[in-house]
């Protein structure tokens, strides 16, 4: 083999090291430590049977001078001794093979950890380099919570991971995950030069921001920013993606792509309060606290108890309300709360609907008085949930662990949850104390129904492709979907519906399901602050039709009214109105029914 050929695999076989070293971080730590230990056990071997025929006599130094060589052998390239061990074991391919191999561990073992430890800037620059073959994973905020759920967003993903933030990384989690960090001016600013960086430009993969730090106001003021970067990079909106925390949901309606401006590709704004309040309703649905008939029918009333209504107190109840709804079953709520005179205006004012469509009633007494035991000594056996939200987790475990003694003097076995901004805890007296985080990539990014929500907004466009009908999904829409994933996925699993069953729904059973969804999507209106539409405003909303068909007769998206916010029985008189002043073929009646029949069909698909 010509000399040039040596030197041009022995230097892609370097390369090959750098790039493992680099890139497969994960892997690395592990195969430095199996390299040292074959090096170890090799060098023995090796250097014992030198020795040992050397200071046949002497077998003290024998074992001294092993000791040393194979310490040394790290260190030095083993030129020197393979004479020595082919002599004593014999001169052929196998004893040299062996001799050059565990010299080639030693060399290994040595070199990872030296480029891992001080090669640093290389391989910060070599990972950087890389980006530009690779999505991107970017967040903004670093803490705890923030490492643990970048680490788990590129579990078993080629994704390159970036971190912007003051905070600190340690050295082991970088080698680790093969993060980048960064907190210059340009990074801290989302600058077209920090984009560039980091090799993103136009026509190339996918990046997706995740400003999460612990200040809202930051997190708003990074994503703006990067979309102002992103545009002017020439970056296409449907190679980007946001995930904020924010002081209002509705953000993501100014931040979403639209066909009349710039924006991320596709958003998830979350208020902090909001990710514990699906985070229980994920984790513990409503309709697995209820008991159903064959044919889909409630046979048990939602009756729920709350302990705390401020900010986390207030998303619960929304949350709760919207996911609670089910044919058979009426919903009530008892909120206790010694501050709620004073805290629930703005509650009150955002979503009057809400309050004044459920049963829910509010008492000014703390959550360890004598009024709230009496209460729940009377509804014991009814109650289907109780929360406590009252931020102190001294004071949260001390009113959860009170309440499960006075339902164990009841008789009752039931769950108390305390509900905290960045966790939910599962308190039962027959259970150990379950602690599930908000900072969980299902919870958060939520890829499985988000992909179920697509597919309910694809089977309302009917024709083009499910992301490109995604892509001209207003946000509020986009909300809704979910929503409608969200419970249904949960219902269809507490009926025990399968993939076959699922295909198969009708009759009595698609009626009440179909009621339930109506119930459901009535109440997820009213928790975005819509209220039921007067005889008046939508006879006036009716000639403006006559003039302008743009006008929709039903919603007004405004004034958050919509007139389908009324009980079930009344949607075919409804339908029969707009159908007469529009020449329509409407029925809301069946749109809730070949909704749950294209939800079903989407599910059974995906469990094949």
């Amino acid at each position: 083999m010509s000399n040039l050929m040596i030197i041009l695999i022995a230097a892609a076989v370097f390369l090959a090291l750098i790039i493992w070293f680099t890139v497969d971080t994960r892997h690395v730590k592990k195969w430095t430590g199996i390299s040292f230990l074959i090096a170890i056990g090799g060098g023995l071997i090796i250097y014992g049977s030198i020795d040992a025929d050397q200071f046949r006599d002497m077998p003290v130094i024998a074992v001294l001078r092993t000791v040393v060589h194979v310490g040394r052998m790290f260190g030095n390239a083993g030129d020197g001794a393979h004479d020595s061990f082919v002599g004593v074991v014999g001169d052929n391919i196998f004893t040299s093979v062996f001799y050059w191999l565990v010299h080639f561990f030693a060399y290994y073992s040595v070199v990872s950890a030296l480029v891992l430890a001080i090669g640093k800037d290389i391989v910060r620059g070599f990972r950087t380099w890389l980006l530009r073959f690779r999505d991107i994973e970017l967040i903004y905020g670093i803490d705890d919570n923030t490492i643990g759920l970048g680490a788990s967003l590129i579990a078993g993903r080629r994704v390159s991971l970036v971190f912007v933030g003051k905070g600190q990384i340690s050295d082991s989690f970088v080698s680790r995950t093969g993060a980048l960090v960064y907190d210059d001016p340009d990074a801290m600013g989302a600058t077209p030069a920090f984009l560039k960086r980091l090799s993103v430009r136009a026509g190339t993969g996918r990046i997706r921001v995740s400003a999460i730090s612990d200040d809202d106001e930051a997190n708003y003021s990074y994503a703006a920013g990067m979309l102002g970067s992103l545009e002017e990079t020439g970056i296409a909106s449907d190679n980007t993606e946001l995930v904020l925390f924010a002081r209002s949901a509705m953000l993501g309606a100014e931040l979403q792509a639209a066909p009349d401006h710039y924006g991320y590709g596709d958003v998830r704004v979350y208020k902090r309060e909001e990710l514990s309040a699906r985070l229980l309703t994920r984790s513990y649905p409503l309709s697995d606290t209820v008991a159903f008939d064959d044919k889909g029918r409630a046979l048990g009333d939602v009756d729920i108890l709350m302990v705390g209504f401020g900010n986390i107190g207030q998303e619960i109840l929304r949350r709760l309300v919207a996911s609670g709804q089910f044919e058979g079953s009426s919903f009530h709520v008892r909120i206790f709360d010694p501050a709620c005179e004073r805290t629930d205006g703005f509650f009150r004012s955002r979503y009057p609907g809400l309050i004044n469509a459920y049963d829910i009633e509010f008492e000014a007494a703390d959550g360890r008085s004598r009024k709230l035991t009496e209460y729940i000594r009377q509804h014991a056996d009814s109650l289907s949930l109780i929360t406590v939200a009252v931020g102190s987790p001294d004071l949260s475990r001390d009113i959860s662990y009170g309440i499960i003694d006075v339902l164990e003097s009841c008789g009752a076995d039931l769950p108390v949850y305390q509900c905290y901004s960045d966790r939910i805890v599962r308190n039962h007296r027959r259970d150990i104390c379950v602690t599930t985080g908000v900072y969980d990539k299902d919870i958060i990014y939520g890829n499985h129904l988000d992909a179920l929500a697509k597919e309910i907004n694809h089977y309302y466009y009917g024709e083009g492709s499910v992301d490109e009908q995604w892509k001209s999904c207003d946000y509020f829409s986009r909300m809704s979907c979910s929503a409608s994933a969200d419970y249904l996925s949960c219902l269809f699993k507490r009926l025990g519906l399968d993939s076959n069953s699922l295909g198969s729904i009708d009759g009595e059973l698609m009626e009440n399901l179909a009621k339930s969804e109506h119930l459901r999507w009535m109440a997820f209106h009213y928790s975005m602050g819509y209220q039921a539409m007067s005889n008046e405003e939508r006879q006036e909303r009716a000639e403006r039709y006559k003039e302008d068909h743009s006008v929709r007769i039903c919603k007004d998206t405004v004034n958050k009214r919509h007139a389908c916010l009324i009980p079930w029985d009344e949607l075919d008189a409804l339908s029969e109105y707009e159908n007469a002043l529009t020449g329509k073929n409407i029925d809301y009646k069946q749109m809730d029914r070949e909704n749950i029949k294209a939800v079903a069909a989407i599910i059974s698909r995906m469990m094949e």
